[in-house]
């Protein structure tokens, strides 16, 4: 019997571990896609900035700076695409969802468990 019980902590306490990983998983990949879509915003925020400068101040440029304006907002934009596709391959909003909804299934399991030993006892 005390075999059993023995296992069972062991049980508890390793699925009290896993589910701790699995929300500080969860945690980490929100942190990295806020992350993401924060560069991403402040690199559309600088297409602006820079796309208002050169109409706002166009008869103050010459035509290379311009020129030079829109090729930089160009590439900007350019660099977008790319890490957007990238991101989007990272998938996290449903490796977050995946890791959630597993980490509250054993959480539920756990309590379950936790209530059953100490009922037990």
């Amino acid at each position: 019997m005390t075999s059993i019980n023995g296992d069972r902590s062991d049980l508890v306490r390793r699925m009290e571990i896993t589910k701790e990983i699995r929300f500080a998983m969860v945690r980490r990949f929100r942190k990295m896609n806020n992350s993401d879509q924060l560069f991403i915003s402040g690199l559309s925020l600088l297409i602006v900035i820079t796309s208002m400068v050169s109409i706002v101040f166009s008869d103050d440029f010459s035509s290379k700076q311009v020129s030079a304006i829109g090729v930089f907002s160009v590439s900007i934009s350019i660099y977008i695409i790319m890490l957007n596709y990238e991101f989007s391959k990272r998938d996290f909003e449903r490796k977050i969802l995946q890791i959630d909804q597993s980490a509250s299934k054993i959480h539920d399991i756990y309590v379950e468990l936790k209530n059953e030993s100490s009922r037990k006892l």
